[in-house]
C-alpha cells in the first residue's frame, strides 16, 4: 500500500472557506491542515472552522512556515492574495504539488496591459483620474509609476503560475488565457459558488419587470459603467436603473451616482449600503434585465443568481465567465434588446435554472474535491 498523501491549504479569512472545509473533511476526514494566514493572528471574522490553524504570515515567519509545509505532499492555493508567496514557494521541496483555486483578481494580474478589461468612455474616466489636479509631466509621472507596479505584480504572478501543477476553476476560459504560460499546467474544475450554498432554492421566479434594470456589481471601474450609462442615454432609457455601489471605491461611487442622477434623475438608483444576502437578491429579483459590463471575469455570484431567478442577462462576450456559461448551454439577452424591451420573452431564460443547478452543484463540487485528493 502506498503512502497516504497529506494536504496543506494555504487560505484567507473569508465567508466561503468554512463551506470549502465540510466538503473536503466530507470527501478525506482527517487528510488536510487548514491554515488561515494573516499578518497578525487575531479573532476571524469569518471562519468559524474548529479545524483551522491560524499562522502569522509575514517576511520574517515564511521561512519557518516554508519549513513546516515541506512535510506535505500537496500544497492548495486557495487564491494568489499573500504577500511573499513567491518567496514561500521557493522554499519548497521541488516535488510539492502546488494546486491553486484561481479566484479571478489574482489571475488577472498576470498582464500589466489593463486597458484589455475597459471599454472606451471608462478607460478615459480612468485615465483622467491619473492627470487629476496636476501638470502634464506629473501625470505622465503617475501614470509610468501606475504602470510599473502593474509590471511588478504581472511578473510576480507569472512566476507563481509557473510553479502551479493544476489550476483549479470553475471558469475554465480563465485557465484558458493564462495556459501559456506554463503548458504543463492541468486544470479541473472546482467552484466555491454552488446552488445550495448560494441558498438560490428559495429565490421563486417573478415576472420579468423590463423597465427595471439592474446593473454591474459593485464601485469598481471594471464595471464599466460609464459605458452602459451612456448607451442608455443614447436609447433614450426609461425606465429605473438599480445600480449596487456598496463596496469598491468611494471616489468612484460618487462620480456614478453624479453621473446617473444628471441623466436618470431619480430613475437611477444607487444602493450605497451593505445589506443582507437574501435582501440583496431579492433587489435582483425586483429587476427583470441584469446587464454585467465587464469584460474580465467578475460579478460571478451576482450573475449566476440573476441567470438563476429567470432574468435577461446581458453580459460582453468576451468575458471568460459568458463564454464559459454559454458553453453549459445558458442562454442570453443581447445589449440591443434594451431598445424594445416588449420583445423580451421570458420563458426564452426559464431552462437557464436548470442548467445552473446541474453545473453548480453540491453534488458536483464533492466529486471535484475527490478529484483533487486523488
Amino acid at each position: 500500500m502506498g503512502k497516504e498523501k497529506k494536504f496543506l491549504h494555504l487560505m484567507m479569512d473569508e465567508r466561503f472557506i468554512d463551506y470549502f472545509i465540510t466538503q473536503s473533511e466530507e470527501v478525506k476526514p482527517g487528510g488536510s491542515v487548514y491554515w488561515v494566514a494573516q499578518k497578525q493572528t487575531k479573532e476571524l471574522k469569518h471562519t468559524k472552522s474548529p479545524l483551522i490553524k491560524q499562522v502569522k504570515w509575514t517576511k520574517q515567519t515564511i521561512p519557518f512556515l516554508a519549513k513546516e509545509a515541506n512535510q506535505y505532499d500537496k500544497l492548495v492555493l486557495h487564491s494568489f492574495f499573500f504577500d511573499q508567496l513567491e518567496s514561500f514557494l521557493k522554499s519548497l521541496r521541488k516535488d510539492t504539488e502546488v494546486i491553486w483555486m484561481f479566484w479571478g483578481g489574482d489571475g488577472y494580474k498576470f498582464t500589466p496591459a489593463e486597458k484589455r478589461w475597459y471599454l472606451p468612455l471608462t478607460w478615459q474616466y480612468k485615465k483622467n483620474v491619473l492627470k487629476k489636479d496636476i501638470g502634464t509631466a506629473r501625470s505622465i509621472v503617475r501614470e509610468l509609476n501606475a504602470f510599473r507596479l502593474r509590471w511588478i505584480k504581472s511578473r510576480a504572478t507569472c512566476a507563481l503560475i509557473r510553479r502551479v501543477s493544476i489550476c483549479a476553476t470553475w471558469v475554465k476560459y480563465d485557465y484558458e488565457m493564462i495556459r501559456h504560460l506554463n503548458t504543463k499546467m492541468k486544470w479541473t474544475y472546482y467552484s466555491y459558488f454552488t446552488a445550495e450554498q448560494m441558498a438560490l432554492a428559495t429565490l421563486g421566479p417573478q415576472t420579468l419587470n423590463v423597465n427595471r434594470l439592474w446593473l454591474g456589481n459593485s464601485a469598481t471601474d471594471t464595471n464599466n459603467h460609464l459605458d452602459a450609462l451612456h448607451y442608455l442615454k443614447g436609447i433614450g432609457w426609461k425606465g429605473d436603473i438599480v445600480v449596487p455601489l456598496s463596496y469598491g471605491g468611494k471616489d468612484y461611487a460618487q462620480n456614478i451616482i453624479a453621473y446617473g442622477k444628471q441623466y436618470f434623475a431619480e430613475k437611477f438608483i444607487p444602493i450605497t449600503e451593505l445589506m443582507p444576502l437574501d435582501q440583496y437578491q431579492q433587489y435582483i429579483n425586483s429587476c427583470g434585465i441584469v446587464w454585467m459590463n465587464h469584460i474580465r471575469q467578475q460579478a460571478a455570484g451576482n450573475t449566476l443568481a440573476a441567470l438563476y431567478m429567470g432574468k435577461a442577462v446581458i453580459m460582453n462576450s468576451n468575458n471568460n465567465l459568458y463564454k464559459t456559461l454559454k458553453d453549459w448551454g445558458v442562454r442570453f439577452a443581447e445589449k440591443s434588446v434594451l431598445e424594445n424591451v416588449e420583445n423580451i420573452k421570458g420563458e426564452l431564460f426559464n431552462h437557464n435554472r436548470l442548467i445552473i443547478e446541474a453545473n453548480l452543484s453540491q453534488k458536483e463540487n464533492l466529486v471535484a474535491v475527490a478529484k483533487i485528493y486523488s
